[in-house]
């Protein structure tokens, strides 16, 4: 009974939770393009794809550093709500850091890290999806 009112609290607090930017990008290919500008006001980019079964959280770590994760939860195959503070499962609740790792079970095992590389002139954050086979 406990877990089913923590699921629900946690639903209600992600629901509630600012929403991060989101790029629009249809994937396909190996790779994704993503505009550094969208980065001008917050660290983080949510790139989606309306066709795809997960979305990927793009995180600007320094000017020169940018990391990729899927937003799939490792425990139960379920979609991700990032928020601000954290990443959450709204079915089974587990909450993972922003550097992939899981923060609070029942997953146990950490999200899936994209190859990011950010070009020349500093304007595009290239991610490697090549091992989604999309």
């Amino acid at each position: 009974m406990k877990t089913g009112y923590l699921v629900l609290i946690l639903a209600c607090l992600v629901s509630c939770s600012p929403t991060l930017p989101t790029y629009d990008v249809k994937f396909s290919g190996n790779t994704i393009q993503v505009p550094t500008t969208g980065f001008d006001n917050s660290s983080f980019n949510v790139v989606h794809d309306p066709n795809a079964a997960f979305d990927i959280l793009l995180i600007k770590k320094s000017p020169l550093a940018y990391e990729a994760y899927y937003l799939k939860c490792t425990f139960d195959q379920k979609a991700l709500d990032p928020t601000p503070e954290q990443i959450v499962c709204p079915v089974c609740a587990s909450i993972y850091d922003f550097d992939g790792t899981v923060k609070k079970a029942p997953a146990e095992t950490g999200l899936a890290k994209f190859q990011t590389e950010l070009n020349a002139d500093q304007t595009l954050v290239t991610i490697n999806i090549e091992a989604l086979g999309l």
